[in-house]
C-alpha cells in the first residue's frame, strides 16, 4: 500500500468514509437525464445523484450474487 493510500485509511478510520474526485465521460444525454433529476429537486447535487446511483448498483450486484438477499 503507498504512503497516500495508508495516510487515507487512517483518516478514514477516524472520520469516516472520505470523499475522493472520480472523473468519467459519460454521453451527453446522460448528462441532461442527471442535470433534469437535480433541477426538479430529487438530489442537491449531480454527485449526490451519482453516489445514490452507485449505492444502489452495488445493492442489486450483492442481492444477485448472494441469490436474492441483499445487505
Amino acid at each position: 500500500m503507498s504512503y497516500i493510500g495508508y495516510i487515507i485509511r487512517i483518516l478514514a478510520q477516524c472520520f469516516g468514509d472520505i470523499m475522493v474526485v472520480v472523473s468519467f465521460h459519460i454521453p451527453h444525454s446522460l448528462m441532461q437525464e442527471l442535470e433534469r433529476l437535480v433541477k426538479e429537486g430529487g438530489f442537491t447535487s449531480k454527485s449526490e445523484a451519482i453516489r445514490e446511483a452507485i449505492r444502489l448498483l452495488i445493492r442489486e450486484y450483492r442481492k444477485k450474487s448472494t441469490g436474492g438477499v441483499a445487505y
